[in-house]
């Protein structure tokens, strides 16, 4: 059984176990599975649209968060599923921050740490998230862009700055 919409694909899919799971769709969807993937379901999301899910991603404990934002552009937020997938509410929203808009990632490295990644910078949280820190940001250059071995970072003035660099886990480096 595929709820396939040829004008809106999948954009994640994540599995607990062997046989629970969950998939979002770029039109806002989400579908979840408790047998392996034969057969998925409609879940039920209590968060109104219209936006689009662009990731989807389970805890070892099997809590489930599905990510993404508004189709305007107005926020980001974070969707929670206790229940298998079945039932989604919101666990965190970007709406009051003047940036990170937009959410496209989501990682968990335990139960206890968790990673967002936003067209900002990545976002890491300890337990469920609760909110996160606005800081200020500013126009820079970075070239070669993408880059193999090393880049550069140009700023309008000299002025002193710290830089934080990130991998791909959302870890310091």
């Amino acid at each position: 059984q595929v709820h396939a919409d040829p004008a809106n694909g999948f954009s994640d899919v994540s599995f607990a176990n062997a046989n629970n799971g969950a998939a979002t769709r770029n039109d806002g969807a989400i579908l979840y599975t408790n047998d392996g993937g034969s057969t998925w379901t409609p879940a039920t999301i209590q968060f109104s649209g219209p936006f689009i899910l662009t990731a989807v991603e389970h805890r070892p404990d099997g809590t489930a968060f599905a990510a993404g934002y508004r189709t305007d552009g107005s926020e980001g937020f974070i969707l929670i599923s206790a229940d298998g997938g079945m039932t989604w509410d919101l666990n965190y929203s970007t709406a009051g921050l003047n940036n990170s808009r937009r959410i496209y990632g989501l990682f968990f490295h335990d139960n206890i740490t968790g990673y967002a990644a936003t067209h900002i910078k990545p976002h890491k949280t300890s337990g469920l998230i609760t909110g996160l820190t606005e800081r200020g940001s500013e126009d820079l250059m970075l070239f070669p862009n993408p880059s193999d071995h090393s880049s550069t970072l140009r700023f309008g003035d000299t002025s002193p700055r710290t830089v934080e660099v990130y991998d791909p886990l959302g870890r310091v480096v």
